[in-house]
């Protein structure tokens, strides 16, 4: 689903295994071309611990575009996909709700009782 995935270069790795004994969702990085599992969330770990260069890169995809993308330049890309979606929503006046803050003030004792009983 994402267009970012790890990617092994098989003529540059040494299997030295480092990629995935440093995996936090241990996924096993060492055996696939590229890694497209749903428990990848792109922390990078497994690309920081290769000591091979270029053995492990993050690329993207969109399209015929395709190429490396610098380990720092993804969660900056994160940061600002989620500031993006933030302001798209208050320049659309999506992000305030319509209820009224006194409907809010009555609303919330009535949720504390029902939690209290549970």
């Amino acid at each position: 689903m994402s267009p970012f995935k790890v990617r092994r270069n098989e003529e540059k790795c040494t299997s030295c295994h480092a990629c995935t004994r440093h995996c936090p969702t241990l996924i096993d990085v060492e055996s696939k071309q590229a890694v497209k599992s749903e428990e990848c969330f792109g922390c990078l770990t497994c690309v920081s611990h290769c000591p091979s260069q270029g053995a492990l890169d993050l690329t993207y995809k969109l399209g015929k575009k395709s190429g490396i993308v610098k380990p720092w330049l993804f969660p900056v890309l994160l940061i600002a996909l989620f500031y993006l979606v933030i302001g798209i929503g208050m320049a659309t006046d999506k992000w305030n709700s319509k209820i009224p803050r006194e409907e809010y003030q009555q609303l919330i004792p009535e949720v504390q009782k029902e939690y209290a009983k549970r």
